[in-house]
């Protein structure tokens, strides 16, 4: 399934592309983060909930070029048992198309990978989103706000089946200070997993805030 979907990802990356190539006026901006998390994943299963949390570091390298947006992100870090788990370690990997049509709106495609290893085993996601982004001024250029809705239609688990229903949510605030090319954020995703009864339902969260900052050029 997971593999049908990415193939299917392929043509919707190059109609973006094409997009942003047709552009009349070609602007083209390069921004590294550096990016420190707090993530922590839950599970409630057969009434016990088992509960993770820690701190992952890792980096992003956005491009965009017109209207089209394409973002990389990598992290890594160790989760420590908070109710009913063991200790792991984890981490991420995931590339993100957005398709801007006007100013402040975006259509997007994303794939993740996720991967957890502990003293019991070793467990990937791999998770293949589409969703729309929105983002508003806080009264002043250099500050801002988004939204992100995603819906995840492809989503493939290590040793269990895949889930009915997979959502996932964002919010988050910047800040570019006027003349310098520093841009900081700070983001709140929140992500949910219904999995089907095996004998009984299971549902697995994922959360994480995240502070970037990051160094943009432009050309």
């Amino acid at each position: 399934m997971i593999a049908h979907a990415r193939f299917r990802l392929v043509p919707l990356v190059a109609v973006l592309v094409l997009a942003a190539r047709s552009s009349p006026a070609q602007r083209v901006e390069v921004t590294g983060f550096g990016l420190v998390a707090g993530p922590r994943s839950a599970v409630l299963h057969e009434g016990v909930r088992e509960t993770v949390e820690g701190v992952w570091l890792g980096a992003v390298l956005e491009v965009k070029v017109g209207r089209v947006l394409v973002s990389g992100t990598g992290l890594r870090g160790t989760l420590d048992p908070v109710a009913n788990a063991v200790r792991r370690d984890g981490g991420e990997q995931g590339v993100l198309v957005r398709f801007e049509p006007r100013a402040g709106f975006g259509v997007e495609a994303m794939y993740t990978a996720r991967a957890f290893r502990s003293a019991v085993g070793y467990q990937r996601w791999d998770i293949l989103g589409v969703g729309a982004w929105v983002s508003v001024p806080l009264g002043d250029p250099a500050l801002r706000a988004h939204a992100r809705a995603s819906y995840l239609p492809a989503v493939r688990v290590s040793g269990q089946p895949s889930p009915n229903v997979a959502l996932a949510a964002e919010v988050g605030a910047s800040a570019t200070p006027r003349g310098t090319p520093l841009q900081i954020r700070l983001t709140y995703r929140f992500e949910r997993f219904d999995f089907p009864g095996q004998p009984t339902a299971r549902l697995e969260e994922f959360d994480r805030i995240a502070l970037e900052v990051g160094y943009r050029m432009r050309r």
